[in-house]
């Protein structure tokens, strides 16, 4: 039967471990977010650039056609 010596040991070392692996697990998570951020922002922003494309594309063939 281990000793409460023993046990506070495993104990502090297991709190040890579970520390690092947190920091470890945040430091990948606010990376994972900052990639989804930069790569939604990607998305808005090259689909508005399409959009106004089709809009000024639009608005050009429609003062082609009323000049001719």
């Amino acid at each position: 039967m281990p000793t409460v010596k023993e046990l506070e040991t495993k104990l502090i070392t297991h709190e040890v471990i579970s520390v690092e692996r947190y920091s470890t697990l945040v430091k990948r998570l606010d990376r994972m977010e900052m990639i989804l951020v930069g790569s939604a922002g990607t998305l808005i922003v090259g689909m508005a650039g399409i959009i106004v494309t089709i809009v000024l594309k639009g608005v050009w063939h429609d003062e082609q056609k009323t000049r001719c």
